[in-house]
């Protein structure tokens, strides 16, 4: 035999079915993950929450922002983002 008949002989009587023994052993984890998840439901929201705000930081920032007062296009009219600061000295106004 080849190199590549070898090889392809090794595949079949020997990783192959490693692989399916491995993958015979992974059927139980979604039951583990599911045990977890209802064992520790805070730790579990704050996972959550971290990675969508680490994966897509819009969805804080944006209603943080919508709260302050500004919107699509900068600051919305009669908001207070739209006033001036009451610091400001008048003159400069």
């Amino acid at each position: 035999m080849n190199g590549v008949d070898s090889f392809a002989q090794e595949a079949l009587t020997v990783y192959i079915p490693k692989t399916f023994e491995k993958l015979g052993q992974v059927k139980d984890e979604p039951l583990k993950v599911v045990q977890w998840l209802t064992n520790h439901p805070v730790e579990a929201a704050g996972t959550f929450v971290s990675g969508a705000v680490g994966l897509c930081p819009v969805l804080i920032t944006g209603p943080v922002l919508w709260a302050a007062g500004f919107g699509g296009l900068g600051p919305v009219g009669g908001e207070s983002t739209a006033r001036p600061c009451l610091s400001t000295p008048s003159k400069l106004l």
